[in-house]
């Protein structure tokens, strides 16, 4: 069970989650627990990225299909931050699934706020996001969790580390935006494609 009796977490819609890093930023402030002007201007560039890609953003057929086709009782719940760059790439692909099928309920935690549940999903031991975590609401358990970079992405950060030794966070950054830019929500679908599939399978299963 993800969120226990004694664990009450806040909890925002994807909506609601843009309203408040925009009021929080209109004040000089940012979401989590480290207030720095690194993390204001990347939760600048978010919101611009978030804005882009609500407005633009195309979902494989296959993926809307698969989604659609769902007869289940999910609360996706996405760790995330305002701050958080490889978030406001994916955040909306995971909103604009959840809106094609009424039976997902998508809900927003912070990360810095919540780490008895962070702690659960540590990537090699950090605290890397944004991660999803898919519960069965009718049974109250956990069907699976995904995240906090495709698949491919995680191949884009390796390659780009062997190749620039001594390389700056601000290229690296530049690359990394560049490489979702161009990609175009690719790797983000096939991800999802795939991890949703395999829940779906395993709901079959239990049932």
């Amino acid at each position: 069970m993800l969120i226990s009796t004694d664990i009450r977490p806040r909890l925002f819609s994807y909506y609601e989650f843009l309203n408040y890093i925009e009021d929080l930023f209109e004040k000089g402030l940012v979401t989590g627990a480290e207030q720095n002007d690194d993390k204001l201007v990347a939760t600048k560039l978010n919101l611009a990225r978030l804005n882009r890609i609500n407005k633009t953003i195309e979902l494989d057929d296959h993926l809307i299909e698969l989604v659609r086709s769902l007869d289940v009782n999910w609360q996706w719940v996405l760790i995330m931050e305002g701050w958080c760059g490889d978030g406001a790439q994916i955040a909306p692909y995971i909103n604009k699934l959840s809106e094609l099928n009424d039976k997902i309920n998508l809900q927003i935690v912070l990360r810095d706020e919540n780490p008895e549940i962070m702690n659960n999903y540590l990537t090699n031991g950090t605290k890397s996001i944004p991660i999803l975590i898919c519960i069965d609401e009718s049974t109250d358990t956990e069907v699976g969790h995904w995240g906090p970079r495709p698949k491919a992405v995680i191949e884009w950060v390796k390659k780009y580390k062997e190749e620039n030794p001594g390389f700056s966070s601000n290229d690296f950054k530049k690359g990394l935006h560049s490489f979702y830019t161009k990609d175009k929500g690719g790797a983000i679908c096939n991800d999802l494609y795939k991890v949703i599939s395999s829940w779906k399978n395993l709901g079959k299963k239990s049932g």
